[in-house]
């Protein structure tokens, strides 16, 4: 049950972080694009963070 619970929790943030990827692929203003590309890379990070791993290269 908390495995279940950590992997959606997990499955959650990195959902996140996808949405907050394609607001800044919209967004015109390049001081946003990166906010928001930097506060997706967080959630990826505390996704990884619950999967007991490291963070993925998000490079490229």
């Amino acid at each position: 049950m908390v495995d279940e619970d950590v992997q959606r929790s997990a499955e959650e943030l990195r959902d996140t972080a996808a949405k907050l990827r394609q607001l800044a692929r919209q967004t015109r203003f390049s001081g946003t694009r990166r906010e928001l590309l930097n506060l997706a890379e967080r959630f990826e990070t505390m996704a990884a963070q619950l999967d007991g791993g490291a963070p993925p290269d998000t490079a490229g």
